[in-house]
């Protein structure tokens, strides 16, 4: 099989266009397979992207890096023209590329071992030529499962990044929680490659919070994956309908509307088809069945189905699944599923998930150690958040809907019975912590809400 710079070309335009096939060629590529220092570049540039937010670059970003990193004009005029061709490229299929992936890696590896071997046997040095055969034999294609930082010799390229990133903050993928005060502390929102914990007693509300993370998530564009482990997938969808719609989950369950309801309901149905096309996706699994290898081949399948990668994913939740293996006790089991979803986070998405806090936190105010079990959890998250309920009365709150609905009109600004909830920021691991979120929820409609304050 030849393998020559075109072949090269579809490799690198297959990583831009599919992240599926880049997630398994990331491994196994280094900058060395490619023929030329333009091709290394781009591949560099595209492997730099994976390894920090874990998700294929789009064009737009690798030209901004491109005038990043090359002053002079001749050099940048090299690069953008091979990237335009490499865009414009149209390739075959990802299986058909991928079936030839390895062959060429280990083509690639074989011909620069047999290099570097015949290098040493000309200088007669033949311990060190079956050292380069043995370690050949070793390694193959064998991907690393590991990363090397030089700390000081690397100071330069990290201050290059930062300033590329503050530059361009629409690199990193931040998605808000739509609770202004934790989005204030994140930074913008939850990151790619972090875990956030939703934790509270039975009935607290956990699910009703997670929903509305993931609402928030799709309704500002990001693809969003909410899967369930205990409610029915049509309940959650339901519950969706209600806080998308502002009619109650009731008149969804009993189909209760008004003429005049279902007419608006109809009219505002075509906007949330735009608006919310392909942008949430609801998967229900068996409870205590599911692992972290049926979730990764649930990703596969929705993206082989619908083109669908989500950017947030939402378990409802970590605590209703099953570890990949036998441990002692439950509670290294349940410690090896957040390990794990910790890890799903990594490759490129925002992962959220309930968890059972101990009932004696029914009352009191349930932080980081609401429960051995929940503290082992805590510790694997970036932020941990609990649902807590004050002494204070319901309350009737004046609350906007915006959602940023453009065919929200002033009729849509009501007036409801909100229950006063707080959450509460237990572990921050970036920024600040023991942090007091007041929230008004409306249980009917799916809607909560962060009550603003003067401070």
């Amino acid at each position: 099989m030849k393998f020559d710079i075109n072949f090269e070309e579809t490799i690198l335009s297959k990583c831009i266009k599919d992240q599926a096939f880049l997630k398994k060629a990331a491994p196994l590529l280094e900058s060395h397979h490619f023929g030329t220092r333009q091709h290394s570049w781009i591949w560099k540039s595209i492997k730099h992207i994976w390894d920090t937010y874990r998700e294929k670059p789009n064009g737009k970003l690798l030209i901004m890096r491109a005038k990043h990193d090359f002053i002079k004009p001749e050099d940048l005029e090299i690069h953008l023209k091979l990237l335009k061709k490499i865009l414009k490229k149209k390739t075959k299929s990802a299986y058909a590329t991928l079936g030839e992936l390895e062959t060429f890696v280990r083509s690639v590896n074989a011909q620069k071992v047999l290099e570097d071997a015949a290098t040493q046997l000309e200088k007669e040095n033949v311990e060190k030529v079956w050292e380069i055969l043995n370690r050949a034999s070793r390694q193959d294609v064998k991907p690393k499962n590991y990363n090397v930082v030089r700390w000081i010799e690397e100071f330069e390229d990290r201050q290059r990044e930062r300033k590329f990133r503050a530059d361009n903050p629409g690199s990193v993928i931040r998605v808000p929680t739509g609770f202004k005060t934790l989005d204030n502390l994140l930074g913008g929102g939850l990151e790619a490659g972090e875990l956030g914990l939703v934790l509270g007693t039975t009935g607290k509300g956990k699910s009703f919070v997670l929903g509305n993370l993931a609402f928030w998530s799709a309704a500002v564009g990001y693809p969003t994956l909410y899967i369930t482990l205990e409610m029915s997938s049509q309940k959650v969808a339901q519950r969706l309908d209600a806080r998308w719609s502002k009619y109650t989950y009731n008149q969804f369950k009993t189909y209760d509307f008004k003429p005049s309801e279902l007419r608006k309901l109809k009219s505002r149905t075509k906007y949330a088809l735009k608006r919310f096309a392909n942008k949430l996706m609801i998967v229900e699994t068996p409870v205590r069945k599911t692992t972290i290898n049926d979730i990764e081949r649930i990703l596969d399948d929705l993206n082989d189905d619908y083109g669908f990668i989500p950017k947030t994913i939402v378990v409802d939740s970590g605590d209703h699944m099953s570890s990949t293996r036998r441990y002692e006790t439950y509670r290294l089991e349940q410690a090896d599923v957040y390990w794990h979803l910790s890890w799903l986070s990594q490759q490129g998405h925002v992962v959220w998930s309930a968890v059972q806090a101990g009932k004696e936190y029914a009352k009191k105010l349930a932080d980081a150690e609401a429960s051995s079990e929940s503290y082992d959890k805590s510790r694997i998250a970036s932020l941990a958040l609990s649902i807590n309920f004050p002494e204070k009365e319901s309350r009737r709150t004046k609350i906007s809907t915006d959602d940023d609905d453009e065919d929200e009109t002033e009729d849509e600004i009501f007036v409801v019975d909100g229950k006063y909830m707080e959450l509460y920021v237990s572990k921050c691991r970036d920024s600040e912590d023991k942090v007091r979120i007041p929230v008004d929820a409306m249980y009917a409609k799916g809607y909560i809400k962060e009550i603003e304050t003067d401070d």
